[in-house]
């Protein structure tokens, strides 16, 4: 359980606790102007000015850190997705690509192909392996 682990929810928290100590701040603050106000100086506009600039900062600021803490967890999300979409298709391809090499294989012993002792299908007109093994070697070997 480390500080990193989970960055896009820890940002996502942050967003939340900085909004509402925004909000707090921003209610304190305008309160405190209000109180400095006398019969002579009225803060009651200044306060108000104050009010909305506060909870439009704290909203804007909370809302751009929440929407990066979730651009961060869609991005984690669509990474290991393609990662599992990509291991799928590589062992789909694989699949293919063996069952394709049987299939040839087949087709070669079909057509009067021969199966070296190494395991190579070699097609009838071919009279030694590429390990070095003859044909007549081979055949020889069956009878």
């Amino acid at each position: 359980m480390g500080l990193f682990n989970n960055i896009s929810r820890d940002i996502k928290k942050l967003a939340k606790l900085l909004f509402w100590l925004g909000i707090i701040f921003t209610v304190v603050y305008t309160i405190w102007i209000w109180a400095q106000g006398n019969s002579w100086h009225s803060t009651f506009l200044l306060g108000l000015i104050g009010l909305a600039e506060g909870l439009l900062a704290t909203v804007i600021v909370s809302f751009m850190m929440y929407g990066f803490g979730e651009l961060i967890e869609k991005t984690t999300n669509i990474d290991k997705n393609i990662d599992r979409m990509l291991r799928t298709t590589e062992s789909v391809e694989n699949k293919l690509e063996e069952a394709g090499k049987e299939a040839r294989e087949k087709k070669i012993l079909d057509e009067g192909g021969w199966k070296c002792s190494c395991g190579r299908v070699n097609n009838s007109y071919t009279t030694t392996c590429v390990c070095g093994v003859h044909k007549r070697d081979v055949q020889a070997g069956e009878d």
